[in-house]
């Protein structure tokens, strides 16, 4: 809700007016019952729900004590700020991203944190349950050594791996990168 000040005729004029222009989606069946002359330099008009009303500002104050009253111009500001103000969000990046690869390109040099995910697998997503016994046999403790990360920064995104175990990352003959896990 907003409760504007007009306290002149020219000032009511030029809100009305404005309105009309800028704000289509206000319901304006109405305007011909909204005069300045019933309240004078006491008019306010407040635009809540789409809709526009007015009474005197005495009446606003006490229906609406925590509701301020601005005046034309603080609206009409409030009302440009808003139709220049550009929403970007993670979604319509990669919405544009998705039409086009040279977007998408530029969108991740602009916007990095928003293509993070991207780089990522979502392990949640695999099955990585195991029979313990499995395991066992083949010479780990009863625990299972090996987990999808289930909490922090890479939850979903990276394996835990038992600290009572080393992890080494070698290549193999055939330069292939493998994980071993051996004993302690």
């Amino acid at each position: 809700m907003t409760i504007i000040h007009t306290p002149t005729e020219k000032e009511f004029n030029e809100l009305i007016f404005f309105v009309q222009k800028n704000c289509p989606y206000i319901d304006m069946d109405n305007i011909q019952y909204i005069k300045y002359d019933s309240y004078k330099s006491k008019t306010c008009i407040r635009i809540f729900d789409n809709k526009i009303k007015y009474a005197d500002t005495t009446y606003y104050r006490e229906q609406f004590p925590n509701e301020p009253i601005i005046t034309v111009e603080q609206f009409k500001q409030q009302i440009m700020k808003q139709d220049t103000k550009l929403e970007i969000t993670k979604e319509k990046i990669l919405e544009a991203a998705s039409k086009c690869f040279q977007a998408k390109e530029t969108l991740k040099v602009l916007f990095p944190e928003v293509f993070e995910e991207d780089k990522y697998f979502d392990l949640n997503k695999l099955d990585f349950r195991t029979n313990d016994l499995n395991w066992k046999k083949s010479g780990f403790n009863d625990d299972n050594p090996m987990f999808i990360r289930g909490a922090g920064e890479f939850a979903g995104k990276a394996f835990y791996l038992d600290p009572s175990y080393n992890w080494e990352l070698v290549k193999d003959s055939h330069n292939i990168l493998c994980l071993v896990p051996t004993k302690k």
